[in-house]
């Protein structure tokens, strides 16, 4: 299927959210399924339904070569003069000029 992104405006829509979170936000579909993994594997009662779920879920994921996703939304961040120190730094906390190539590398990346 085909995806079509859009450049958001909103500089402050993002602020509590880390970098590299807000760029793989970009694949909408690919970020819906990785916060689904995480909410059934931190389940402390995984029932064997949840592992059926995870499973159809972790083939969907490797379909979406989701196992690149986080070094592919870094190298966009990098390619875009975004220090991988900056990375991991919460949005609020840096430039507007940054906030800015970061919501492109979102773009991009969705």
């Amino acid at each position: 299927g085909k995806r079509m992104a859009v450049l958001k405006q909103n500089h402050f829509e993002y602020d509590n959210e880390v970098v590299l979170d807000t760029v793989l936000m970009g694949h909408q579909e690919l970020w819906k399924i990785m916060k689904e993994k995480d909410a059934i594997y931190a389940k402390p009662d995984f029932s064997e339904e949840d592992g059926v779920k995870a499973s159809e879920l972790e083939a969907k994921f490797a379909e979406m070569d989701g196992w690149n996703a986080e070094s592919d939304a870094a190298a966009l961040l990098s390619g875009l003069g975004i220090v991988e120190a900056d990375h991991f730094r919460v949005m609020k906390d840096l430039t507007n000029q940054q906030k800015v190539r970061i919501l492109l590398a979102q773009a991009l990346f969705g």
